[in-house]
């Protein structure tokens, strides 16, 4: 389960050099499978001693499987008592599910916001504590070093901005595309960022907002 929160499963996989339409991809040829699971659990697994990060769409919903069997309940369900109904979010879209799981989720930019504060808040909203306060702890802090200045958690991404020449500690969700929660303590700061940048080195865009734009406005 650590692996899978982490990304960090050493599976032979590669999602994010390629656009999703692309043979190539990872996440595209296991879509194509009669069994998605089995064809990414089956794959080679990296030989190396230590962990290797490796984004994998089908770690998601192998943790929704997870979830569904150990609560005997329908991930829409649970996701509807746990964290919709108490943050009252009303408009939210689920897509198609996939052997029994869902994937992606679609909220408005609002509500997104909502779901940034919950973690910006260590858990609590309204008063009482949705998510525990260890848990955003824990999925917020990075298990593994992607680059100098970016790393991963429990699926969120760890960043550190430079802006006026002083680093920045963050944290945020990222949907394909453009969809972005970026989270910022130490400002107190929620972002949220939609667009439909459908190319596979969108982030510059967003980071170079944030840096450029938001970061700077607030440290002013």
């Amino acid at each position: 389960i650590h692996q899978l929160l982490s990304m960090t499963t050493g599976l032979d996989w590669n999602e994010l050099e390629f656009n999703y339409y692309d043979e190539r991809n990872s996440a595209n040829q296991c879509g194509k499978a009669p069994d998605p699971f089995h064809c990414a659990l089956s794959r080679p697994r990296t030989n190396s001693s230590k962990p290797v990060f490796a984004y994998n769409s089908m770690n998601h919903l192998m943790m929704n499987k997870i979830l569904r069997k150990s609560t005997s309940m329908r991930n829409e369900k649970e996701l509807q008592l746990r964290l919709l109904d108490p943050l009252k979010i009303e408009k939210v879209n689920t897509g198609k599910k996939s052997f029994g799981v869902i994937g992606d989720i679609s909220i408005t930019p609002r509500d997104m916001i909502k779901f940034g504060m919950l973690y910006l808040n260590e858990g609590v909203w309204d008063g009482k504590q949705i998510i525990p306060s260890n848990w955003v702890k824990e999925s917020t802090s990075s298990k593994i070093q992607i680059s100098s200045d970016e790393g991963y958690g429990y699926f969120w991404w760890t960043k550190k901005f430079t802006s006026n020449g002083k680093l920045i500690d963050a944290y945020y969700a990222w949907g394909y595309g453009g969809q972005y929660i970026f989270v910022v303590p130490s400002l107190q700061l929620v972002v949220a960022i939609t667009a439909s940048n459908w190319i596979m080195d969108e982030k510059k865009y967003a980071f170079g907002m944030m840096e450029k734009f938001i970061l700077q406005a607030c440290m002013d």
